[in-house]
């Protein structure tokens, strides 16, 4: 019995020396393969947008998402602060203060303290995507405003409130109107559509704040930072990438649906008129590429098509900037598929005077006491 005990116990030690050894050899394989990455540089270069599997899913069917971008890498903005207190007003990022092209408010051009220099005075808040920010100085909404203070006959000044930002939906359009409503516009624009299209596997917008707040919080551990950092993990994480995009049929949502947008508009018009200001609903302008086209891209025109029916059931001004660039050769005013250039902003805030003209003479006639 004495020799089976000292047996069975010379074995027990075996076995755990044993896994003591697998243990130790695992860890020092795992450093091994880990400074080799490193020392090779592998993966050589990190995720698009280094964030969290579930926030970057490119998907080749339905395009890509970047939200990500937008809020962790983008120079030109940085995390809506905002999410920390309510996700469920948060934009999830916002242009840099004092950041070329903003201003101390993170719009371009005047801020919500700047008052007019004559009562002669018109104000324009411009809300919109990337195309509406543009540059800022050569912009729709820039060129609009020079165009109404040039003219004589109005005797008007322009002040203009440009608060378009790159990757922003109808959804966040919503939001950020209610932080610049204060600005106390007479006309406001409202020009949305191509990111509300955007099909993503991460979650639509209406629910991206909940779960950008959970990664936030996430990133507070200093585990979960170490893991990032991992050359390891990053390679998993690229292989899991490959195998989704190019071997699944990932499940995509868009990033705002149809019935969302028309909401999300019609909120906006009445935030408008509650205020006193006369909204204006601009379609979004695009054209489609020789080179592989993003199915995504053939929803624009969709969303188009229910901007312009919002806001003739709403009796308001409509510009239908997509219908009006179709006319031109799209490599003379527009600097890629979805965005216009200096030539194609100066062309389309013409238009758009044409369109919101009267109203223009209407609200300083107004204001000067004038009848007419």
């Amino acid at each position: 019995m004495n020799f089976l005990a000292r047996l069975l116990e010379n074995l027990d030690r075996r076995k755990r020396l044993s896994n003591i050894v697998i243990l130790c050899s695992s860890i020092l394989l795992i450093v091994l393969i880990e400074l080799t990455l490193q020392l090779l540089d592998i993966p050589d270069r990190r995720l698009k947008y280094d964030i969290s599997l579930p926030f970057i899913i490119e998907n080749d069917h339905r395009g890509l998402d970047w939200r990500g971008y937008h809020t962790f890498n983008d120079k030109l903005f940085e995390i809506d602060d905002v999410i920390y207190r309510d996700e469920n007003d948060s934009v999830f990022w916002v242009p840099k203060p004092d950041t070329h092209p903003f201003n101390s408010e993170g719009t371009i051009g005047d801020r919500t303290s700047d008052s007019c220099n004559s009562q002669r005075c018109i104000k324009i808040l411009s809300i919109g995507d990337s195309n509406t920010l543009w540059d800022g100085e050569t912009s729709y909404p820039f060129v609009t405003r020079e165009i109404i203070s040039g003219k004589g006959d109005l005797n008007c000044e322009a002040r203009l409130m440009n608060a378009g930002v790159h990757g922003y939906s109808s959804y966040q359009g919503l939001k950020y109107l209610k932080r610049f409503i204060r600005y106390k516009p007479d006309i406001i624009t409202i020009s949305f559509g191509w990111n509300d299209t955007l099909s993503v596997r991460a979650p639509e917008d209406k629910s991206y704040g909940k779960a950008l707040k959970r990664f936030l919080a996430q990133q507070e551990s200093v585990l979960f930072r170490t893991v990032r950092k991992s050359r390891i993990f990053q390679l998993l994480e690229q292989g899991t990438l490959f195998i989704i995009t190019r071997f699944l049929e990932p499940r995509t949502r868009y990033r705002v649906t149809p019935a969302d947008f028309e909401k999300n508009l019609r909120e906006m018009i009445s935030i408008a008129r509650l205020n006193g200001a006369v909204p204006v609903i601009i379609t979004r302008p695009h054209y489609f590429r020789k080179e592989k086209i993003l199915n995504f891209e053939y929803d624009v025109d969709r969303y188009n098509e229910i901007a312009k029916r919002v806001a003739i059931s709403e009796n308001i001004p409509l510009f239908d900037m997509h219908s009006f660039t179709r006319q031109f050769n799209p490599e003379k005013i527009f600097s890629d598929y979805s965005h216009l250039n200096t030539e194609g902003h100066r062309l389309a805030a013409e238009e758009l005077f044409k369109t919101i003209g009267p109203e223009v003479e209407r609200i300083c006639n107004r204001k000067n006491g004038d009848s007419k």
